[in-house]
């Protein structure tokens, strides 16, 4: 089977099989495994430093030395409380919430 049919097999383009060939081809089973793992250990960092950014934002919109409710931080940046019920410290938080 020719390259061309392959790649319009699967779905692809012969350009992309060649870059996927470029980067993957002299990779192991374990280094392919251990990318993976990379990638989402990746994924899982990004979204600690979004979410230390979001609480940062969040201080910063309401005042540096301004005690806030999660409630009121939220509302303040637009976001949802259910996405962000456990990001800010217990020191922020009022006893209704």
């Amino acid at each position: 089977m020719a390259i061309s049919d392959a790649v319009r097999q699967i779905g692809i383009t012969e350009p992309t099989y060649y870059r996927w060939r470029k980067q993957y081809g002299g990779m192991n089973r374990d280094q392919l495994k251990r990318l993976k793992e990379l990638e989402t250990e990746n994924q899982r960092l990004r979204r600690a430093v979004s979410d230390l950014t979001l609480d940062s934002e969040a201080q910063a919109a309401i005042g540096p030395r301004t005690m806030a409710s999660e409630r009121r931080a939220c509302r303040t940046l637009g976001q949802h409380r259910s996405t962000r019920a456990a990001g800010f410290p217990a020191a922020h938080r009022t006893r209704n919430g």
